[in-house]
């Protein structure tokens, strides 16, 4: 399986990448600066998200979509969406790091998290940006798509402990009160996903049973 990795070098996309060697698949960076990238065993692409084309992309079987922007470039998420809908193969998968924002917090399904009056104010823009991205995804032709959703808190520092849930569009709360997932569990379940096949066309979220231990 030829995967490419679209932002291998932040912070989920990193782990991604670990976890796609660890497998040992066929991995590519695709990056817009080469200099970040921690590995020089690693093939690369070094390219704009928006200078992507259909001949770069058309040789993967999935493209992993760990791309991530902030501030006053946050627009970049749906303009890159779009922009890679375009260019990809029809027949290739693609797997989105989506955002917890996007999650449903009531059975009716009419509440998502980022709507919710406690959700902090700084990370309302990045969490539109990621709900915009799941919308252009649904309305889409393209029918490979799976967006995949951490949960309420996403620990870069959890540990790799290969115990996960995979969940529906809706926010799941545990028993200690909250939802969690390490970025090292996320790349476990995005890896699995690309293999498994399970969500096609689908929305998925993903947490842990247990707390992590920090």
């Amino acid at each position: 399986m030829k995967i490419g990795i679209i932002g291998a070098t932040g912070r989920s996309g990193s782990l991604i990448l670990e976890e796609t060697i660890r497998n040992s698949h066929d991995v590519v960076a695709i990056i817009r600066d080469a200099k970040k990238l921690r590995r020089n065993d690693i093939p690369f692409i070094e390219v704009d998200a928006l200078n992507l084309t259909a001949k770069v992309l058309q040789d993967f079987n999935v493209i992993i979509h760990a791309f991530g922007s902030w501030g006053k470039n946050v627009h970049l998420h749906k303009e890159v969406m779009e922009h890679l809908l375009k260019i990809i193969n029809d027949t290739t998968r693609l797997l989105v790091v989506g955002g917890a924002g996007a999650l449903f917090v009531n059975k009716k399904k009419q509440i998502k998290l980022k709507d919710t009056s406690d959700y902090p104010s700084h990370l309302l823009p990045v969490a539109n940006a990621g709900n915009d991205v799941l919308t252009i995804l649904k309305s889409s032709d393209y029918n490979l798509w799976t967006y995949v959703s951490p949960v309420e808190h996403f620990i870069f520092e959890g540990d790799r402990t290969g115990n996960y849930v995979t969940g529906t569009d809706e926010l799941p709360v545990l028993n200690y009160g909250t939802s969690e997932i390490s970025y090292a569990d996320f790349a476990i379940a995005i890896l699995d996903e690309a293999k498994n096949r399970n969500y096609i066309g689908k929305h998925i979220s993903v947490y842990s049973l247990e707390k992590y231990t920090i």
